[in-house]
């Protein structure tokens, strides 16, 4: 799960930021099962597929099971799960399944659950995050099966990380890594349409 500590930090911030008064803690399970129909825990790759067409959201176009399960999940969290989040208080989606880990620990307890989470408002992903894994081989393990998964896709296969990896040895230290959208943090502070509206530059204007 969530440390407490990231839990409170990211609550501060929309306070002060967006007016809010705590946040929702709820897990992937509860989420989809809400608003997708679907337990991404038990489904398999044909039961997602079943989801979205019953939501009228396009399969993906992959072939392979696992690459078929993976896109489910992320099509059902963007277009079915993503939109009722956080519009009561911001929303930090918590314990992914496995195969959505990325770099996160999974549970010791329930290895079928990421130590992942993700805060909405209104909506929007304003923060990602996890509990970091700190195995250098099991991060290599993750990164090549990323890279198998881009090969069927016919998409580049990336080099792997050699300085990410290498700071993966035995005195990596626990931790939690958050990225925070500060752009989209500032957009819906200021209710504005869109990021453009608050920026004062793009990558076409830098």
């Amino acid at each position: 799960a969530t440390s407490a500590g990231t839990a409170d930090l990211l609550d501060r911030i929309a306070h002060e930021v967006l007016g809010t008064d705590g946040i929702e803690r709820l897990g992937c399970r509860e989420a989809f099962m809400a608003h997708a129909g679907v337990d991404p825990f038990a489904a398999t790759a044909h039961d997602l597929e079943i989801a979205l067409d019953r939501l009228g959201i396009a399969r993906p176009t992959t072939t392979g099971a696992d690459q078929r399960w993976d896109r489910g999940f992320e099509l059902l969290l963007a277009a079915a799960v993503q939109p009722h989040l956080g519009h009561a208080r911001p929303t930090l989606l918590e314990r992914w399944p496995a195969s959505q880990a990325a770099l996160a620990r999974l549970d010791t307890r329930e290895p079928a659950v990421a130590e992942r989470f993700e805060l909405f408002f209104s909506g929007v992903e304003l923060a990602n995050g996890w509990v970091e894994e700190t195995s250098r081989g099991v991060v290599t393990e993750r990164l090549k099966a990323a890279n198998h998964s881009r090969a069927l896709d016919d998409r580049a296969v990336l080099p792997l990380p050699s300085r990410l990896l290498a700071a993966h040895g035995p005195q990596m230290p626990d931790g939690v890594g958050v990225a925070l959208g500060f752009d989209r943090l500032v957009m819906l502070g200021a209710g504005a349409r869109s990021i453009d509206a608050v920026r004062p530059f793009s990558s076409t204007t830098a």
